[in-house]
């Protein structure tokens, strides 16, 4: 045999199988954490897609949606907050509240 079927893990070592789960085999694994990283990070991003995808986070949900946007997508939030804006967006402190 030449030197490329044992490095792919193709021939016969301790079984057929056992070099393909223990060479390239064992990558599948290190490809499926890649892609739910990937899928976890995508899905607390904001979910608005024009015209590609929004990188920022998506912290604010949408009402009547189960979509959450970032701050320059939501449509009642505004750019830049000021104080004023907290203290009517925020009722008064309960009593007894320190």
């Amino acid at each position: 045999m030449g030197w490329l079927p044992h490095v792919l893990g193709l021939d016969n070592g301790s079984g057929c199988w056992y070099l393909w789960w223990s060479g390239p085999g064992s990558d599948l694994g290190e490809f499926a954490i890649v892609g739910a990283l990937f899928a976890h990070y995508r899905r607390l991003t904001c979910h608005v897609n024009q015209p590609r995808f929004c990188w920022r986070p998506g912290v604010h949900p949408v009402a009547g949606s189960p979509f959450r946007t970032c701050r320059k997508h939501h449509p009642t939030v505004p750019r830049k907050v000021s104080a004023e804006h907290i203290a009517s967006v925020h009722p008064e402190e309960p009593e007894g509240a320190s």
